[in-house]
């Protein structure tokens, strides 16, 4: 089993970092190269991409202040008011949009300090590690495929952001990434003075659908956000594309908290570990699982390496439900909580998992589709009732059925009758053919 690590981080974007190759050719980092740079899309200064997107609703907008300095003349002409509309009060926006937007500020809400609101977005999804490019288990074709399938998938799932670039960066020393700039963008639905489009993250999320949810690997003991729901669909995309390259995706964590990059400062650091830890474990053996489940025959050590990956989930979960923790909240309050709390959102990822797996195959039919009904109805996976018993009993039938159709075969061509399955079971004998 090929499994290679990945990440999916938020940063500040930098167009001259992901496009400039005078610049790039300068960095410590990078090595000189033909094709160093795999542009996605097609490259145009990101002042004039926002600029040409925002300038219809900067028109919408002028000619409605227009209207509305018109109206204020004619009541004052008609004596409805009797001070003279003032130009000022009517404002026209100018069309540099990115200039005159470059550094406006608001109050984050949680820490209320003013903070400078962001031109772009920017994700950075990487793939393997320096160690994985080095010893070749990942090559760059690969590596490539891999990102231009997600970003293309990207591309469907957040139809009204604006992408600026989206950038594979193949000469650096580290691993294979991608860096994809945009500004999230949405039209709002009621009655507003200003334009009639936002730029909020959540806002924008939220109205193509999405709603808050917990990260997925970033042990965070905060509220869902709807940002989280985001990265966890381009994880979900991430691994389908890794799939279709013959690998098995791996949650990418630091091996140590770094406080000056981390912001849980209120949770102890082997709850955060452990967290950490815990969806490593419970991805791994969904890997293994998967790995043998995707197979078309199984050997007899094969179904046992597969349900030997369900009982290690399966007790993965059961340990971390019964290891109550605490942390402080911002209150100062201690907060009782459990790893699993924490990861709610990948258990429910992985529950359905499961229980595609046991639908895609041909033993989970007659009890076995009882247990995946009783499976998909549950929360926990230690309450799921099904028999594992069983379902090793099938697994090993079909698998001797497929056994003696082989040998059915052989035989048959050497020029004798095989008898029936149910012969054999009775101890039926072959015979030479005429």
């Amino acid at each position: 089993m090929k499994e290679i690590s990945a990440t999916v981080t938020c940063g500040q974007g930098s167009e001259i970092h992901n496009h400039d190759l005078d610049y790039r050719a300068n960095l410590s980092h990078t090595h000189n190269r033909e094709n160093a740079v795999i542009e996605l899309i097609e490259y145009r200064d990101y002042r004039e991409q926002i600029n040409e997107k925002m300038e219809p609703y900067i028109d919408e907008y002028n000619e409605r202040m227009q209207r509305r300095y018109k109206a204020a003349w004619d009541r004052y002409n008609n004596g409805e008011i009797k001070s003279k509309p003032k130009k000022a009060d009517y404002k026209s926006l100018g069309y540099d949009y990115y200039n005159d937007h470059l550094h406006d500020t608001c109050r984050n809400p949680n820490t209320q300090k003013i903070e400078e609101i962001p031109m772009l977005r920017s994700m950075i999804i990487g793939i393997g590690d320096r160690n994985d490019r080095q010893n070749e288990r990942i090559t760059e074709n690969q590596a490539t495929e891999i990102l231009k399938d997600t970003f293309n998938q990207m591309k469907r799932d957040f139809p009204s952001f604006l992408f600026l670039g989206a950038t594979i960066h193949l000469d650096e020393s580290g691993f294979y990434h991608m860096h994809v700039d945009y500004k999230p963008i949405y039209e709002k639905t009621s009655n507003c003075k200003g334009l009639r489009v936002g730029i909020g993250m959540d806002s924008a999320l939220q109205a193509m659908g999405y709603k808050p949810e917990q990260s997925i690997i970033n042990a965070r003991d905060k509220i869902p956000i709807c940002f989280n729901a985001m990265r966890n669909r381009i994880y979900y995309n991430l691994e389908s594309a890794m799939n279709k390259q013959g690998f098995k995706m791996q949650y990418h964590a630091s091996k140590s908290k770094e406080p000056a990059k981390d912001t849980t400062k209120n949770q102890r650091l082997e709850a955060w570990q452990a967290t950490q830890d815990a969806v490593q474990s419970l991805q791994h053996n969904k890997n293994i699982a998967s790995e043998m489940l995707e197979k078309d025959n199984l050997t007899n050590e094969e179904v046992k390496e597969a349900l030997q990956a369900f009982h290690n989930i399966e007790n993965a979960l059961k340990a971390i439900e019964q290891s109550p923790r605490s942390r402080l909240d911002r209150d100062k309050r201690i907060v009782q909580f459990t790893i699993l709390e924490q990861i709610k959102t990948f258990w429910e990822r992985l529950k359905r998992f499961i229980i595609d797996l046991i639908r895609q195959k041909d033993f989970y039919e007659g009890q076995c589709k009882k247990y995946a009904q009783e499976a998909q109805n549950c929360v926990k996976i230690d309450k799921m009732e099904y028999d594992i018993q069983q379902a090793r009993h099938i697994a090993e039938v079909e698998n001797e059925k497929m056994k003696v159709q082989n040998l059915e075969q052989h035989l048959a061509s050497k020029g004798y009758s095989a008898p029936t399955i149910d012969r054999i079971e009775n101890g039926g004998e072959y015979s030479k053919s005429r």
